[in-house]
């Protein structure tokens, strides 16, 4: 008898859920994709004339705190819920990782995300075949790194007594620690500098130089991230668990 993998179930629940007397169930990823393709239109003449990838760390980092924002939202409505209520099962930290990615990404806002950046990346890189897929196969990297290293903090510090406050604050440190430094430092080098969005456009700016040892090197380090990430929090998970 064929058993299917429980991080599959567990995300049949969380849709299950969400889908709930939600009429506007569609309503607002639309929304939110209009709203987002006009930021990224806002954007495109801009990308297209980066040549030093500040540009584009701007962006990335506006795009992706909103992002972060969404996923905060959705764990302390739903995932941690579900985590709750499926403790009495043995799962191991890579079965919970992978349900937490797979119930994001598959989120109608989600999906409305993904799609307008990779149509603004296919519309400012779209005289060159390979250098769209390029910029495109970075910003997914770029992508899974941000969910991988949100989801892997959540799952950190979700046996926690307030595990929805501790990332409601954490998130709010962060963006009010970038616009301190950002005021300080005039904005320019701390874009190019923070981690993950940094090599994210730095590999894009290099692929459009045809800089094959600068896109290799940003693949690298937007893949070496998420997984030492991934490792990290289960490894602090395991030891507190045993504490």
């Amino acid at each position: 008898m064929n058993h299917r993998p429980q991080h599959l179930i567990l995300s049949d629940a969380v849709h299950l859920i969400a889908s709930r007397g939600q009429r506007g169930k569609f309503l607002y990823p639309i929304f939110f994709f209009l709203l987002n393709l006009l930021v990224c239109a806002a954007f495109e003449r801009r990308l297209r004339l980066d040549s030093t990838g500040t540009t584009f760390g701007y962006f990335f980092v506006l795009e992706f705190g909103i992002y972060c924002a969404f996923l905060l939202a959705q764990y302390q409505r739903l995932i941690f819920p579900v985590l709750e209520k499926s403790t009495v099962f043995p799962t191991s930290f890579l079965t919970t990782l992978v349900f937490c990615m797979w119930s994001d990404v598959r989120r109608p806002m989600a999906v409305a995300f993904l799609v307008t950046n990779i149509l603004l990346l296919g519309v400012v890189y779209h005289s060159s075949t390979i250098m769209m897929l390029l910029t495109v196969a970075i910003y997914n990297l770029l992508f899974i790194s941000v969910e991988a290293s949100f989801v892997s903090f959540a799952l950190m510090v979700r046996r926690s007594r307030n595990p929805e406050v501790i990332l409601l604050i954490c998130f709010v440190s962060l963006l009010l620690a970038a616009f301190v430094t950002a005021e300080i430092f005039g904005g320019g080098p701390v874009v190019s500098f923070l981690p993950i969005t940094s090599w994210a456009a730095q590999g894009i700016i290099a692929a459009r130089s045809d800089n094959l040892g600068g896109v290799l090197l940003s693949i690298l380090l937007l893949s070496g991230a998420a997984t030492l990430i991934a490792i990290a929090a289960s490894t602090l998970q395991k030891r507190t668990w045993k504490i």
